[in-house]
């Protein structure tokens, strides 16, 4: 099972910019509006696309940006402008997926009648 080393955030939702390194175990606490939400959420945008909300970009900015890492040397990079359209790009060692978006889908078990895998 891969593991996040790295999260990069722009522009996501109340985020303006953020690097994340998580280590084996991670806690995110906060206040109220600090951003914990938005870190779960950037990480279901960046894999799955999905729409919790109306607006992921955040207010006063063109386009968010969203980069996850892992340790097996997959990487991933969404971009998404504010009217909510997503582009996506995958590459695993370096080298492109064809078709981004089905290889995410195809591993992680995403399927129409399944689309939502956090519900």
């Amino acid at each position: 099972m891969s593991k996040i080393k790295r999260l990069i955030m722009r522009n996501c939702l109340g985020i303006e910019e953020k690097t994340i390194n998580p280590g084996n175990l991670n806690i995110i606490s906060g206040g109220n509006e600090t951003g914990k939400t938005t870190i779960l959420e950037s990480i279901e945008k960046a894999l799955y696309n999905t729409d919790r909300r109306n607006q992921f970009v955040r207010a006063g900015a063109d386009k968010a940006y969203i980069e996850i890492e892992t340790d097996d040397g997959m990487k991933v990079e969404r971009v998404v402008d504010s009217s909510g359209k997503s582009d996506v790009k995958v590459t695993v060692d370096g080298m492109p997926k064809r078709a981004p978006q089905t290889f995410l889908n195809e591993l992680f078990g995403v399927t129409k009648e399944r689309k939502d895998v956090f519900a």
